[in-house]
Parts: structure tokens; sequence; C-alpha cells
């Protein structure tokens, strides 16, 4: 019996000697949980600080999707709210909010994807395509977009409509006249069915050029203006008549040529097979149609 064990009784040498022999156990053990306590929290930290990158950008690009998602609702409203041509409207947008918007941009992309989609269909059904009839295909389709923007149905490209459009025209620049009726008197409804027109097809027609007064004498500009059948087809939507033309929803077809600074536009819509348009329609000046708008109320389908 050592020293140390002379005051102690047996039991208690027992649990003293138990004790010796389990402590150095305990304490590896002890030191082996806190290096792996010591390990995970090494772990979680490296992985925190490799998280805020990430995090932050997904905050950054939450926050960017919400903002282009406002941008994109706020253009779409504006676009509802104005009679203007979407392309006038775009412009405005942009210069107030500022050119870089990726939601625009990629808005316009579709856009422009959508009225080249329909050149192409255009071109496919027409015949003998030169670059006047291909500008005046880019603004019929123009056209088309801006219809269905608005819930009206896509006209067909209609040759007849083309081939009518170009001569009246041309007949405007050479007889050195803007109107709805000849010299003569006569209108589109007299000369339809030469063009291949039935009886029961109604046409209606839009008009426009430009005159040059001097010396007390008019004429009708000869020169071709850049880029005037989009140019035309913008002008028509902001002149109430001529809208109303435009974004009529019975028109199935229609089409539109022009020829120096004159331009044609034709929206058909096809009545009854029993239905003689011709003999119920009758020839009105240009003039009586701008007086009739000014004093006409607010028109179905009008928009």
């Amino acid at each position: 019996m050592t020293k140390k064990h002379l005051f102690l009784s047996p039991e208690e040498i027992k649990h003293q000697n138990l004790n010796s022999k389990l402590k150095p156990k305990t304490y590896k053990t002890i030191v082996k949980n806190l290096s792996i306590i010591l390990i995970l929290l090494l772990i979680i930290g490296t992985y925190q600080i490799l998280q805020r990158p990430y995090k932050s950008t997904i905050t950054i690009a939450q926050k960017n999707y919400n903002t282009h998602k406002q941008t994109l609702l706020d253009f779409k409203q504006t676009l509802i709210k104005y009679k203007e041509p979407e392309s006038n409207i775009l412009y405005k947008f942009l210069m107030t909010k500022g050119k870089d918007i990726p939601i625009i941009n990629i808005y316009v992309k579709k856009r422009n994807q959508e009225i080249e989609n329909l050149i192409k269909s255009y071109i496919k059904n027409s015949q003998n395509i030169d670059k006047d009839k291909l500008k005046a295909i880019k603004a019929f389709a123009y056209l088309n977009f801006e219809r269905k923007r608005y819930g009206r149905q896509q006209l067909e490209w209609d040759e007849r409509a083309y081939n009518l459009a170009l001569y009246r025209s041309i007949d405007m620049v050479s007889r050195n006249y803007i109107d709805h009726t000849t010299p003569e008197g006569t209108c589109v409804k007299d000369i339809q069915i030469e063009y291949g027109f039935k009886k029961n097809e109604e046409l209606w027609e839009n008009i426009l050029g430009i005159q040059i007064t001097q010396n007390g004498k008019t004429t009708v500009l000869k020169t071709y203006q850049k880029n005037r059948e989009l140019e035309g087809m913008k002008d028509w939507f902001q002149c109430r008549g001529h809208r109303y033309n435009n974004f009529y929803p019975t028109h199935t077809k229609g089409a539109m040529a022009c020829y120096g600074s004159v331009c044609t536009f034709f929206g058909i819509t096809e009545h009854n097979k029993n239905i003689n348009i011709i003999s119920s329609t009758k020839c009105h000046t240009g003039q009586e149609g701008l007086d009739s708008w000014k004093k006409a109320p607010p028109q179905e389908y009008e928009i």
C-alpha cells in the first residue's frame, strides 16, 4: 500500500484507481470531440463566406427581375393607353426610361421577329416582288402587328388590292389630284370589277400625299419620300377616319402601294354573296369624309 493510500478506506482506494484509469481516455475523447467541432465550424464558416457573393448575386438578380417586370408592365399599359403607332410609343418610352432596358430590348427583338415572319409569309404568297412592293409589304406587316395589338384579326395580303392601290396612286400623281374621287367624279367602286373584285366585296380606301403650292398653283409632289410606305401607315394611324379603316374588325384582306408622294391602302370586307355593294355605294370626296368624321360621335369598333 502506497503512502497516499494510508488514510483511505478500501472502497475509496478502489474508486480512486478506477478514476485514474478513466482520465487519460476521457481527456483524449474531449480533445477529439473538440477537434471535430472546430473542423465543422471551420467548414461552416468557409461555406458561409463562399455563399455571400452568390446570395448577393441572387438578391440583385431578383431586384432586377422585379424592376424589369414592372418596366414591361408599364410599357404594355402605355401601349394600350395611347392611340399612336407602337414604334412611336416605344421610342418615347425608351427616351424617358433609358435606352438600355434589357426587358424592353427582349420585347423589341421578339416584335421585330414577328414582323419579319409576317413579311416572309406575304412574299411567299405574292408575285413579282420589286423594291417598291417590298416596302409596301413591310408597312402592311406593321399594320397587322398593330391590329394584333388591338385584338383584331390580321389581314391577308391581296394582290388585287395592291394592283388597284398602285393604279390609284399613279393616277393621282400623273393627273395632279389627291382625292377619293377622280376629276370625272368616279371612285374605286366603278373600277373594282376590272381588278378581279366581286360585287359583294367592299373596298375601304385610305389615301395620302404631299401637295406643294407655288405662285398660286398647287401640284402633287412626284418625288418619292424615304420610308414613305411605313411613315404613311403611321400617319393613317393618327387620323380618326383612316385609323377606323386600318383597324376595322370585319376586314379580312388588304394591301397598300405608293407612287411618288402618294400612297393608297385598301381594307376589304366580303359580304354575303347576294349583296351588291357596288350598286349601294356612293362616291364621296376626301373633304366630305373629313367633315363627316369631325361631327361623328364615337363609333362601334373605333379605337
